[in-house]
């Protein structure tokens, strides 16, 4: 498990300021629980989100409250959210388009077959056939972070961010005093630093991935 006093630590040792007299305490919490946003954006799965979630009527559905973007529908579940139905396959909803023009007012079921998302509407999927009120599918998105309050506070992703947490918020801090021109350097290194690290966790995820995996002849 990773706290924030963990990080906090680490920056306190690379600035030399252990107490926390340059950087406060508060805005390095404040920091930490950017960072875990900022990681979230730029690779969805760093925390997922599996749930039981009750569709409205017809074909449009939001995600629920806190989600940043879909990372796949999994089955019909019934209405106790636990016994599992049937697979839900996800589909490009254009070819559906071509096909069916008029899927959008066909009759109501709860068994839905397929699935649609397009990140040009990041919180929002379409189902087919369109919903009945109240039926449950499982489906698992990318939730946003909470925040960050105390130093005892454990965050929500998995130690091995702990390097780009720390490298943002170094980022942050030497952004403070931009004034500085080496500080303005410095916070720009750290940022490139932050960046690369992040983009090297969705290479490897990209590359070892059990689907890809799956998918490669």
């Amino acid at each position: 498990m990773l706290t924030a006093l963990a990080v906090t630590q680490r920056f306190g040792y690379v600035v030399q300021d252990s107490e926390h007299i340059r950087w406060t305490e508060p805005e390095l919490l404040r920091w930490i629980s950017d960072a875990q946003i900022a990681i979230v954006v730029r690779r969805p799965s760093a925390n997922p989100r599996t749930v039981a979630h009750a569709l409205v009527a017809g074909s449009k559905q939001s995600l629920p409250a806190g989600a940043i973007s879909l990372l796949d529908v999994i089955r019909n579940v019934e209405a106790d959210g636990i016994t599992p139905g049937r697979a839900i396959r996800m589909v490009d909803r254009r070819t559906l388009d071509e096909q069916m023009p008029d899927w959008h007012a066909m009759p109501a079921a709860t068994r839905i077959v397929h699935a649609m998302y397009n990140m040009g509407d990041p919180k929002s999927f379409y189902v087919y056939p369109p919903a009945l009120a109240g039926s449950r599918i499982e489906l698992t998105y990318s939730d946003t972070p909470p925040d960050i309050e105390r130093l005892s506070d454990a965050l929500v992703l998995d130690r091995l961010y702990l390097t780009a947490i720390v490298d943002y918020l170094l980022y942050r801090g030497y952004a403070k005093d931009a004034a500085y021109a080496a500080n303005a350097g410095l916070a720009e290194a750290y940022f490139n630093a932050f960046e690369s690290q992040v983009g090297t966790l969705n290479q490897v995820e990209s590359t070892t991935t059990v689907n890809n995996k799956l998918n490669t002849p």
